[in-house]
């Protein structure tokens, strides 16, 4: 008796890419007297402007420093950005006296996009600290976003225009298992106002902590596939008498 049995096995197993820092970019803008505005952006660091105002009562100044980025886990599957006093937006009218208005703005802004993989999941922790310092009726104030393909972006993010020394957002956490772009968006602004005599308004990014970590996890359309082919050939063997 001969056997023949051949086995095709095939195995087909989906598979996740990375996460990537793909912005980390930050800019500083301010206005004044008419003609008079400013801005400046990365990679100078730091990126400074300053406006005059109005028969040069003042000035608005804005400055944003470069983002510390680091990776925890010693591998691109982390990613933390951090620094302390690293942004400032301030209108300070100080000169002059008397009746006479002018107006100012300030302003630091911080982008970072990140992609996240196809079957990759990704666990943010966010923690901003902030400072808001106004004179009565100004305002100055400080926001924060993530936005991106998924819904739960929405528990990152938050704005404060309450004047208070080292103010937190808290630690703010989100789970992400949608693949795209995702963009966390950080802006310390004193508006566009009126400043009397004397009147200030300013906003001090004082301390962050954003962290990405990305987990590669197994594709939902994972496939395994077993083909068994077997051919069995039988001789009888033959007697002769």
């Amino acid at each position: 008796m001969s056997r023949i049995l051949v086995t095709f096995i095939i195995l087909s197993i989906g598979t996740a890419s990375g996460a990537n820092i793909i912005v980390n970019g930050y800019m500083a803008s301010t206005t004044g007297a008419s003609g008079n505005d400013a801005n400046a952006s990365s990679p100078a660091d730091p990126a400074s402007a300053t406006s005059a105002l109005t028969n040069n009562l003042g000035a608005s100044t804005a400055t944003a420093s470069a983002l510390n980025l680091t990776n925890p886990n010693g591998d691109l599957s982390s990613f933390q950005f951090s620094n302390t006093n690293f942004a400032s937006a301030s209108v300070d009218r100080t000169n002059g006296s008397g009746n006479v208005n002018t107006t100012g703005s300030a302003t630091a802004e911080y982008t970072i996009e990140f992609n996240l993989g196809v079957n990759e999941t990704g666990f943010i922790t966010f923690n901003l600290d902030f400072s808001i310092d106004t004179s009565s009726n100004q305002t100055a104030g400080v926001s924060w976003t993530l936005s991106g393909p998924d819904p739960n972006t929405s528990a990152i993010s938050g704005s404060s225009t309450t004047a208070a020394i080292n103010a937190s957002s808290g630690i703010q956490t989100a789970t992400l298992n949608t693949a795209g772009n995702y963009t966390l968006t950080m802006i310390a602004e004193v508006p566009d106002q009126d400043f009397g005599s004397n009147k200030s308004a300013s906003v001090t990014l004082n301390d962050l902590n954003f962290t990405l970590i990305s987990i590669p996890e197994p594709s939902s359309t994972f496939t395994l596939s077993i083909s068994l082919i077997a051919l069995i050939w039988y001789r009888r063997p033959s007697y002769r008498l």
